[in-house]
This record gives structure tokens, sequence and C-alpha cells, in this order.
């Protein structure tokens, strides 16, 4: 049975098996010899080799040490993006960047309580079930190019989106900017 290498550096006893031992002598001693063929002076006696393998112990001590004792951190990754306050439009803004205002009669009733607009994209503050008629002649996405309420204008007031009776939708949203199948 082969010896095991016991090395004693600042009371703590390294053990190195045979096949440990012999990769520790090829790491510090034919290695080198590899150099210095190349040109490279790079000479170990056998009386450096134990200061050498002093140093690889205690550089292999201080790394188990760091990874052992490193704190483990957890990484909480946060994104969000203030995009302001909602547009302030008569008869809503559109779901879809840049928000410009909508024209009275692309939002069906559904969209208002009391008259004040739910909101839609970003600033929607209806329920996750909600399910809302739209007419989208009047996006500028579907070719529309008529007049567009500035943001700060008032409404009508012959012109109440809540009160809307002859309202002809053609597209049910979700308020969150996406197209939904119609609930029954």
């Amino acid at each position: 049975m082969a010896h095991a290498l016991r090395v004693e550096w600042n009371e703590f006893a390294l053990e190195f098996s045979p096949q440990q031992k012999y990769m520790v002598s090829l790491i510090f001693l034919v290695l080198p010899e590899m150099f210095n063929g190349l040109g490279w002076k790079f000479r170990f006696t056998e009386g450096t080799f134990m200061n050498k393998l002093k140093y690889l112990a205690l550089f292999a001590f201080a790394g188990i040490f760091l990874m052992v004792s490193a704190p483990k951190m957890s990484a909480q990754v946060s994104v969000g993006v203030n995009i302001g306050a909602a547009p302030d439009c008569p008869y809503g803004y559109y779901d879809s960047a840049p928000y410009g205002c909508a024209p009275y009669g692309y939002y069906g009733p559904e969209w208002f309580t009391d008259g004040v607009f739910i909101g839609a994209g970003p600033w929607f503050h209806g329920s996750d079930d909600f399910r809302g008629h739209v007419n989208n002649r009047f996006h500028p996405d579907h070719g529309y190019k008529g007049a567009m309420p500035k943001a700060g204008e008032k409404a009508e007031p012959s012109k109440r989106p809540d009160k809307a009776t002859n309202f002809k939708g053609n597209e049910v949203r979700d308020g969150r900017g996406h197209t939904a199948e119609e609930r029954k």
C-alpha cells in the first residue's frame, strides 16, 4: 500500500493520496522543465518545491474558505417603466403607443362610468374580465384621418360617450390593448 504525502502548514494538515502527489509533482517539477526547454527560466529545486506547495495549499484553503463563507444572495430583479399620468382626453385615448386622444365614437358606452373614461393600455382601471366595444374605423391604424381632440380639451356637453345609444362597435377589446372574443 502506498503512503500518503502529509504536509503541515500553520496547524493545518493536508494529506495527498499517491495520485494527488503525482499530479502536484507533475505541476511543480515536470512542467517547469518543459518551459525551460522553450528558453524560459523557470527552475524549481526540491527546497522550493515544498515552499511552492505551501503556497498552493494556502491558496486552495483560502479559495475553499471564501466559497464556503460567501453568503447566498437571492437575486430580485424589478423592472418597471414609469410612463407618467394618463392622457387627459375628452373621449378617451388609444390603448397603444403613442396613446393619442381618440375621437368621439371610438369607444362604446361601457368604457365610461358616469362620463369618466375607465382607461386603456397601461392606465386601464377595469376588471380583469372586462370586454368593451370599439369602432376601429376611428383608429389611425385603420385609416382614420378625421378630427382628433387634443389633450386637455373638454368634451362637448351634447357628446356624452356613456349615453351614446347609436354606437356601432366593430371590435371587442380587453382594456389592455388586445382584441378579445366577445363573451356571451
